[in-house]
């Protein structure tokens, strides 16, 4: 078992379109959130994109969820939108090239994150404590928004990328760009085409040969 059973997971429990338009509204709210900040002084302009950042690609995530059945909790101040659907439940945050330290800033979602305790035994193995891997209940994907760590190129994301974290953010189980995990519902649906029912035969409605 690897990471791809994760990907499988995800894939069969998130519609594509759900995918799609999330990254579509991130954008989106990314590069509105720049044009209500651009007009800030250099001084103030990181800490004020950040916070519009905050507002309008929460506003996205929310719409992107209400609208494909992702039963998002309420936009309200600070607070993260959580969505979900079957046993994913979604989350989001902003990051910049390189390492993503700041994931960890935020203890909601750091408590998101402890429901992947249950995961990690399909990547990480402890060879002095083995443990086994149990069905989750709940498991917890977020959407990172990767932007540019210089302010002025940074009107839309580098990347929005699918990734699931270890129960303490520390590592990620998972991770891909939504461009490429996309893909795997092609790759799914041509599996599927592929798959021809085999029909039994009746031994009792076969005709008798002649001269039996």
């Amino acid at each position: 078992m690897s990471s791809e059973t994760i990907a499988t997971l995800i894939a069969d429990t998130l519609p594509r379109e759900l995918i799609l338009t999330i990254d579509e509204l991130l954008e989106a709210g990314a590069a509105r959130a720049y044009q209500k900040a651009i007009d800030a002084s250099d001084g103030h302009l990181p800490h004020v994109v950040g916070t519009m950042r905050h507002f309008c690609m929460n506003e996205g995530f929310y719409a992107a969820l209400e609208g494909n059945g992702g039963a998002p909790t309420q936009v309200r101040g600070n607070r993260l939108v959580v969505g979900r659907v079957g046993m994913i439940q979604l989350a989001r945050f902003n990051t910049h090239q390189g390492p993503w330290n700041n994931a960890r800033r935020s203890k909601q979602r750091l408590v998101l994150a402890q429901a992947n305790k249950a995961i990690e035994p399909l990547v990480i193995q402890d060879l002095l404590d083995p443990q086994p891997y149990v069905e989750p209940a709940t498991i917890t994907v977020f959407f990172a928004a990767v932007f540019s760590p210089h302010v002025r190129d940074g009107e839309r994301p580098i990347s929005i990328e699918i990734a699931v974290p270890d129960k303490e953010m520390r590592g990620w189980l998972f991770r891909e760009p939504v461009e490429l995990f996309v893909r795997r519902y092609t790759k799914k649906t041509v599996q599927e085409d592929k798959a021809r029912p085999t029909l039994k035969i009746n031994k009792e409605n076969e005709a008798t040969p002649p001269g039996s």
